[in-house]
């Protein structure tokens, strides 16, 4: 069991070693290898022997392909594009998809962290800054002026400035890593419909979740209306395969309300955890091929939005980051550059 365990985590690849084997993969499925055949020309790279290997072996056990991809821990979209893909016998398209999506979702989130890696190293190198000077500049600047048996006013100032800065700084901080575990801590523990009750109650949060809700139900709908599933044959797909999730507990309420009679529009115009935006589509719209046509539009434009609403808050935050720091600064300096002129005045 443990040998098993180990080869597992071997076999494990980051999320561009991901990207790169499942490319290789679509390439050679749409040549018509067979899977197997695939995975055996992928063992002679390398970096994916391990995996390739783990793979064959799962296949030959009677395991699907989409099961043993989980195993490995690759990207829950890999994993349900495949088996949306197996579904639909068209394995390539599926795998294709999911690098289109993964790819696009990466770049986007490698965009944001590449913005404020900069802003994040000069706030760390302010805090450091901050830190000795409390501990080292200040009370020798305090033992000086107290042997001269004067403190200037500004002195006083500046040091209790500092001190009340990075104790806020410092509880802001144990606060946010306090929080963060407390969330994850809520999150695992609370099942799909009580995380639902409690974000109702949490504005913004709410807000993140329900755009969040409603671009995964129209990316799954379409994929699958996409191989000429059934909008109910859909619906009730995207609930089984998806893992205990909002989304899944919300699919379930809508495929409940379906069978009590109500339309799609009715169902998704009176829940929460989906946009009006969304369950316009299906007011407006009664022929599947329209309603794929209008996903693909939602989805678009909701991943641009996204992306430029990130932007803009980046563009807004840079600036403010960077004038409190350089105003810290210079009233630090200031704080110790005149009382030091103050006392070569008075020599």
């Amino acid at each position: 069991m443990v040998l098993f365990h180990t080869r597992k985590q071997t076999a494990s690849l980051s999320i561009h070693q991901q990207l790169a084997f499942m490319k290789r993969l679509q390439i050679l499925l749409e040549a018509h290898y067979s899977m197997k055949e695939a995975l055996t020309y992928v063992q002679f790279n390398k970096k994916f022997f391990h995996a390739s290997d783990f793979l064959l072996r799962e296949l030959s056990n009677g395991k699907s392909f989409d099961v043993s991809l989980a195993e490995l821990s690759f990207h829950p979209q890999f994993v349900t594009h495949v088996h949306y893909g197996l579904l639909q016998g068209n394995l390539a398209e599926g795998i294709h998809q999911a690098l289109n999506f993964i790819t696009q979702q990466h770049q986007l989130k490698q965009q944001f962290l590449k913005t404020i890696r900069y802003p994040l190293v000069l706030i760390f190198g302010f805090l450091t800054m901050l830190y000795f000077i409390q501990l080292y500049i200040y009370p020798n600047f305090l033992q000086l002026f107290q042997t001269a048996k004067q403190t200037p006013p500004m002195i006083e100032t500046a040091i209790f400035s500092v001190s009340l800065l990075f104790y806020i700084l410092r509880i802001s901080l144990v606060s946010l890593i306090f929080f963060s575990l407390i969330t994850a801590l809520i999150y695992k523990k609370m099942t799909p419909s009580q995380l639902m009750g409690l974000l109702l109650r949490l504005p913004i949060a709410f807000r993140l979740v329900r755009l969040h809700t409603s671009f995964f139900f129209a990316h799954h709908l379409k994929n699958l209306l996409d191989g000429h599933f059934s909008i109910k044959e859909a619906l009730t797909l995207i609930t089984k395969k998806q893992n205990q999730s909002i989304l899944t507990q919300s699919m379930t309420e809508v495929l409940s309300t379906l069978d009590q009679g109500e339309t799609l529009y009715q169902s998704l115009s009176t829940h929460s955890f989906f946009s009006d935006r969304l369950s316009y589509i299906f007011q407006t719209n009664e022929s599947q091929a329209l309603i794929r046509l209008s996903l693909e539009i939602y989805l678009t434009e909701t991943f641009e939005d996204v992306t430029q609403t990130i932007e803009k808050s980046i563009k807004f935050i840079q600036p403010i980051i960077f004038s409190l720091i350089a105003i810290s600064i210079v009233l630090i300096y200031l704080s110790i550059l005149m009382p030091m002129i103050n006392m070569m005045n008075t020599i």
